[in-house]
């Protein structure tokens, strides 16, 4: 039989993504699409719409699961709390077994955190295994990606979800309270990661997930975090193959600093390696 623990994050997991409320995310789709053509929506569609839309629903799913992109969903009506997807979930809950069987010392820290998904699962394994010395630092913005402000940057285009993308910060932690995970343990940090992070109170980190979409903010979290992440802990680039913006920084950064640790593939965008 599966241990308590792992059907709590697992059900975390799914709850984060909305796969458990994906009928209800195709019916208000529906809905708005009704409204926009001045239609009458059908009940009995409304009703069954999991097998009258059984393709739809379906493709839905597996977006969900690789983590594709959310504004495939419906853009806002979505209601999962984090755009990485099942695969990158289920990595990061790796990495977190990891340091914590190896004993490798340190903080969690996520930078670029949408909705606080990722965030949320992670205090989530903290609490659920009973582990009280390490905190979770969750840096951003809460305004959304910043115009673009190197070359590098220049063809990324994020203007057309900034709605999608600025997420408030009571509404973070709004969410975690939903799920009885706000507490000291969980750091909000606010503001660009090139003013926030290098000073930072954080002397070691175990887990660092980046998600600044940007060259400047991948490479500016790098810059400030890395030496403190400890052997042993993880480097989790979330945008890797998604944007060449972010892969030229991280390549860069592990060019200059002569970082030979092979990087893993986790699913069609995301990356990690282990530091030795």
């Amino acid at each position: 039989m599966t241990d308590p623990a792992t059907r709590y994050l697992d059900l975390l997991k799914s709850v984060l993504l909305n796969m458990t409320g994906l009928e209800a995310e195709l019916r208000i789709a529906t809905l708005a699409q009704c409204a926009a053509a001045g239609a009458t929506p059908d009940p009995l569609l409304l009703r069954d719409i999991r097998i009258a839309q059984a393709d739809r629903f379906e493709a839905l799913a597996a977006r969900r699961h690789e983590g594709r992109h959310i504004r495939a969903d419906h853009a806002g009506m979505t209601a999962a709390y984090t755009m990485a997807g099942r695969l990158r979930l289920d990595h990061l809950q790796t990495c977190l077994e990891r340091v914590t069987v190896d004993n490798v010392p340190g903080d969690l820290l996520e930078a670029g955190i949408w909705r606080g998904g990722c965030g949320i699962f992670m205090r989530g394994f903290l609490a659920v295994h009973g582990i009280t010395d390490r905190l979770v630092w969750l840096a951003d913005s809460f305004t959304g990606v910043p115009p673009p402000s190197h070359p590098v940057d220049a063809g990324v285009t994020l203007s057309d979800q900034a709605s999608l993308l600025a997420i408030a910060r009571p509404l973070v932690e709004d969410a975690f309270r939903r799920f009885d995970l706000w507490d000291d343990r969980v750091r909000l940090v606010e503001g660009l990661f090139a003013d926030t992070l290098p000073g930072l109170p954080v002397e070691r980190l175990a887990v660092l997930r980046l998600d600044g979409d940007l060259f400047t903010s991948t490479r500016d979290a790098l810059q400030a975090l890395y030496d403190r992440v400890m052997p042993g802990g993880y480097i989790i680039i979330d945008d890797y193959h998604a944007l060449d913006s972010c892969r030229f920084a991280t390549d860069a950064f592990r060019l200059v600093r002569g970082i030979t640790d092979p990087l893993e593939r986790v699913d069609w965008t995301c990356v990690a390696w282990r530091k030795s």
